[in-house]
């Protein structure tokens, strides 16, 4: 009777925890993304993305095309745009709404394949994933791909385990989905490439099924390959902004997936934590996957996989005379797979001594570490770590508003105009002063054919506030101005200055 009872209370309320694990890693996530989503001021990149969905479909296919990123991702936001406005809070959060899809697919491929209790550690280790907070609330595509990213793996695993061919099409379809997405999910599809070939190569039914699925997916990406294989082309002709790959940049993507410190800013101790926790997870690791059965080893593998792969190919691909690829955001897969797969291995760890003890230090190692990794993060915000800079261009556009001098806004930079007209207002305009030395690129061939967000000089204007990220970019125009406000705001890491607004008016002198 006892053992009845037992039986009919699990299947009762346990499905319930194991959902509210899910909401509680949802609830979490959307918690530590809050400053980024909400008082982070938006850097280039966003501001790009911002200003290209205001553009039909096709134009944004058009300008993407000379870009490094593809279409779909602008397409998207171009829609929500039309819903929310230009509210840079609501712009972002299309983002956290894929980030909670990714969160779903992650807790998805615990619950069916490894239960309990990793279908409840897996949301909220990845909520807390330093890299996933980072670029989860941003404007860019990054939670979109590693949406389709996770939701393309649990789906393989659908599919090598059933009959016919409907999971293998929902596989070509994301497939398909994820390059029109982020040219660098090529490393996920390779990577799910290497674990089928490691695992089913002797069976020819799988093998075929999967061939049937690239196909397809060739089909519904043909219309942009040629556009992939031009833009590798190019960078590897005509290099890139990225910096050359080293080994301070790998171990630079392990410290900031767990604290999010750069190698040259994590402390020693810090150091020794992420070291014994990296060490601990892999002993353990092993020791799990041998006591698992086949059912449980083959998608244990594809989600090691998953966490190593993608950053191994991409270290191979940057390296000489190879030019590099290599840039953390682009990797953010491999962290939050990594983060499922520290939740696998946490769920199973078995000591043979003192097994409640380590298990509980275990446990309290990897939260300790990456927890402290999102509220740097927390704290942080869009803070650029290669550069160790922040941009404040928000705050400068704040304080003008709030002057009470109303005059057109100039800067100096295309780049600092993406930035700068989303915090505008009609009382205000914001230009940016042309140069015909402006390299026609993908990030700024828009604005080639937009002159009206241009001006060739400052004839015809009596006062104007020039903005921008350094002391020179808001030095008065030539002719008699006189200068009669500013504002300065400096890092507060470096006490540089990044942003700065002038408000001068002509004299007649």
């Amino acid at each position: 009777m006892k053992n009845l009872f037992a039986r009919h209370r699990e299947s009762r309320y346990l499905p319930l925890f194991d959902w509210a694990a899910l909401i509680g890693g949802i609830v979490l996530f959307t918690i530590v993304s809050l400053p980024s989503l909400l008082t982070a001021s938006a850097y280039f990149d966003e501001g790009y993305s911002a200003y290209l969905a205001q553009f039909d479909p096709l134009t944004i296919a058009a300008y993407t095309a000379l870009d490094v990123h593809p279409p779909l991702y602008y397409t998207l936001l171009h829609f929500w745009q039309n819903i929310v406005g230009l509210d840079v809070a609501q712009l972002r959060f299309l983002s956290v709404l894929f980030a909670w899809i990714a969160i779903f697919f992650g807790w998805l491929i615990a619950r069916r394949w490894f239960g309990r209790p990793a279908v409840w550690i897996a949301p909220l280790l990845m909520a807390i994933s330093p890299l996933f907070v980072r670029y989860g609330a941003v404007m860019r595509m990054y939670t979109l791909a590693l949406a389709i990213a996770l939701a393309g793996t649990y789906v393989l695993l659908r599919a090598v385990n059933s009959k016919g061919r409907k999971w293998w099409a929902l596989y070509a379809v994301l497939v398909a989905a994820g390059m029109w997405t982020n040219y660098f999910m090529a490393l996920v599809w390779v990577t799910h490439v290497i674990w089928l070939l490691y695992i089913f190569r002797k069976k020819t039914a799988i093998i075929r099924s999967w061939r049937w699925a690239f196909g397809w997916s060739v089909v519904l990406y043909l219309a942009w390959l040629p556009m992939l294989l031009f833009r590798y082309g190019e960078i590897q002709v005509s290099g890139f902004w990225i910096k050359p790959f080293s080994i301070d940049t790998l171990v630079s993507t392990v410290t900031q997936s767990i604290v999010f410190h750069n190698a040259a800013m994590t402390k020693t101790w810090l150091a020794v934590g992420v070291i014994t926790l990296i060490t601990a997870i892999a002993l353990v690791g092993r020791a799990v996957y041998k006591q698992f059965d086949n059912t449980k080893k083959q998608p244990f593998l594809l989600v090691l996989a998953m966490s190593s792969l993608p950053v191994i190919l991409l270290v191979i691909g940057s390296l000489p005379p190879l030019r590099s690829s290599y840039v953390y955001r682009y990797v953010l897969v491999a962290s939050t797979s990594a983060a499922i797969l520290t939740a696998i291995i946490l769920a199973y760890a078995k000591f043979k001594h003192h097994n409640t003890v380590l298990r509980t230090g275990l446990f309290a190692l990897t939260f300790i570490l990456m927890g402290y990794g999102a509220s740097n993060v927390m704290v942080a915000g869009n803070r650029n770590l290669d550069t160790n800079s922040q941009n404040l261009i928000s705050t400068v556009m704040g304080d003008i508003h709030r002057s009470g001098h109303k005059a057109s806004i100039i800067v100096r930079s295309p780049y600092t105009y993406y930035v700068a007209r989303m915090y505008t207002d009609p009382d205000y305009r914001v230009k940016f002063v042309y140069s015909s030395n402006l390299e026609q690129i993908g990030s700024t061939k828009p604005l080639y054919d937009h002159p009206e967000n241009s001006i060739d000089n400052f004839d015809g204007l009596t006062k104007v506030w020039i903005v921008g990220e350094d002391a020179r970019s808001v030095v008065p125009p030539q002719g008699h101005w006189v200068k009669k406000d500013f504002f300065n705001h400096y890092d507060t890491e470096t006490n540089k200055l990044v942003a700065a607004g002038a408000y001068y008016e002509r004299t007649t002198k």
